[in-house]
C-alpha cells in the first residue's frame, strides 16, 4: 500500500526523506543573461521644441500649397479670358470683313448707271414725260404734347380752318 501523503501523528524529520524521494526536482527554465543597455518599446517624449518645429513647417507647407492652388487659379483664369478675347478679336474681324463687303456691294447698288443697265436688261424705258405731284396738308391734327386731335382734324378735314 501507498503511504499517506500526509501524516498528522509524523514529524517533519519523517516525512523528509519520503517527500524527497516521490518529488522530482523541478526544472530551471533556460535563462541567459545578455549584457547590454535594455532597449525601450515606448517612445520617448518630443522635446517642446521639436513640436514647435514641426508646426512651423507643417504651417508653412499649408501656407505655400494655398499660394500655389490661389496662382494656379488665376492662371487659369488668365487663360481663360485670354481664350475668350481672341475669339472675340476674331468674331470682330469677321464683323469687320462682311461690314466692308457690305458697303462695297451698297455701293455698287446704289450707282445709277448700274440702275440703268438692270433696268435696260429687264426691259424698261425712261418715261417720257415725267409730272410732279403736290398733296394738300394733311387733314390729321396733333396737340403740342404729340396727341391726336380729334376737333382739329374735323375742322381741317371740312376745310374751316382754311383762312389760317
Amino acid at each position: 500500500m501507498a503511504a499517506p501523503a500526509y501524516s498528522y501523528a509524523s514529524t517533519a524529520r519523517t516525512l523528509a526523506p519520503q517527500r524527497e524521494r516521490t518529488r522530482r526536482p523541478e526544472r530551471r527554465p533556460d535563462v541567459r543573461v545578455v549584457p547590454g543597455s535594455r532597449q525601450r518599446t515606448q517612445s520617448r517624449p518630443l522635446a517642446g521644441s521639436s513640436i514647435k518645429t514641426a508646426f512651423v513647417i507643417g504651417a508653412a507647407l499649408a501656407v505655400i500649397a494655398a499660394l500655389c492652388v490661389a496662382r494656379l487659379f488665376f492662371a487659369a483664369g488668365a487663360a481663360s479670358v485670354s481664350m475668350e478675347t481672341n475669339q472675340v478679336s476674331s468674331n470682330l474681324d469677321q464683323a469687320r470683313s462682311v461690314s466692308s463687303q457690305l458697303e462695297v456691294q451698297t455701293t455698287s447698288l446704289a450707282n445709277p448707271e448700274r440702275v440703268k443697265a438692270e433696268a435696260t436688261k429687264l426691259g424698261m424705258v425712261l418715261p417720257y414725260d415725267t409730272a410732279t405731284i403736290v398733296l394738300p396738308e394733311d387733314v390729321v391734327a396733333t396737340t403740342e404734347d404729340g396727341s391726336l386731335s380729334l376737333s382739329e382734324s374735323l375742322s381741317r378735314a371740312t376745310g374751316a380752318n382754311a383762312g389760317k
